[in-house]
């Protein structure tokens, strides 16, 4: 009986190594954690920038690298969230002011331009 998981990426079926080297983390595996060779250098990036081991920017550019190479996807409804996180712009720090509530609020700059 063949064992059967789901790809971390994409949600795809597939039938994972169950030979593969269990003394390397089963998600620095392709065979293991993803549908094909491909879908790793998605991954990758992701779980990366989840356990904190590298930044937003980093992942983003690893993230994009994969995206030029393989072509956009649509990733699978755990991951989603994180991509988007990743690939979208940081607004400057110094445009965004957050008031007492903790909503963000037009910055200084946006409101002296409306004054005009």
């Amino acid at each position: 009986m063949s064992v059967k998981r789901n790809c971390l990426v994409c949600d795809k079926e597939f039938e994972p190594c169950v030979t593969c080297n269990r003394d390397i983390p089963e998600e620095l595996q392709w065979r293991r954690v993803v549908c094909c060779p491909a879908h790793f250098h998605y991954h990758l990036p992701i779980i990366k920038y989840v356990r904190n081991e590298i930044t937003k920017s980093e992942a983003k550019e690893m993230l994009q690298n994969a995206i030029d190479t393989y072509g956009k996807i649509k990733f699978c409804d755990n991951i989603k969230a994180i991509a988007e996180e990743i690939l979208t712009e940081d607004a400057p720090a110094e445009d965004i002011v957050e008031d007492i509530k903790g909503k963000a609020v037009i910055s200084k700059i946006n409101l002296s331009k409306n004054r005009k």
